[in-house]
């Protein structure tokens, strides 16, 4: 499977690029081939390895496409003008005015993690198992440890020919 070319991009989307300003196909692949290597990066899987998976395939150009949609409402000025606000407040209230902010960082893992729910599940699911414990670990859950190392003994017994001896004398 190669990365989904500009036109099956435009084909399986609803997104009008062109009203965002991705009119020329050369901008849209720009944005194509971002959201690749990020999708890679996420997930910790080439598009070379996806060829071998046809329920991983579908996934991954839906999430590919979502991607695309994504950055691509994210660079408009309506978007831009509003990050700041959404991404740093935690919650806010009217009556009585009250607002929190957020730190940097929990902003940061507020936007991964909620601005684009349905990306963030696909992408979930494609998850190498070394990538999920990342990011479960990025996100603060618990992740479990352990690590097993195999040792040869045999070359550590010395004069002894094998371990009866060794237990019960020569």
């Amino acid at each position: 499977m190669a990365v989904p070319t500009v036109e099956q991009i435009r084909e399986w989307s609803k997104q009008d690029f062109a009203g965002l300003g991705y009119s020329d196909d050369d901008d849209l692949q720009v944005l194509i081939d971002r959201a690749s290597a990020d999708l890679q990066r996420i997930t910790g899987r080439t598009w070379e390895g996806l060829i071998t998976s046809t329920t991983l395939q579908p996934i991954a150009e839906q999430a590919l496409q979502g991607m695309v949609e994504a950055m691509a409402y994210r660079n408009s000025e309506d978007y831009l003008e509003t990050l700041g606000d959404f991404d740093l407040i935690s919650s806010f209230s009217v009556g009585g005015y009250s607002e929190q902010r957020r730190s940097p960082e929990e902003a940061k893992k507020a936007r991964l993690l909620h601005s684009w729910p349905w990306v963030s599940e696909l992408l979930y699911g494609l998850l190498t198992d070394e990538q999920r414990d990342f990011w479960d670990a990025f996100f603060g859950d618990t992740v479990p440890a352990f690590e097993v190392t195999e040792v040869d003994w045999s070359e550590r017994l010395g004069p002894y020919d094998d371990y009866d001896s060794l237990l019960y004398g020569p």
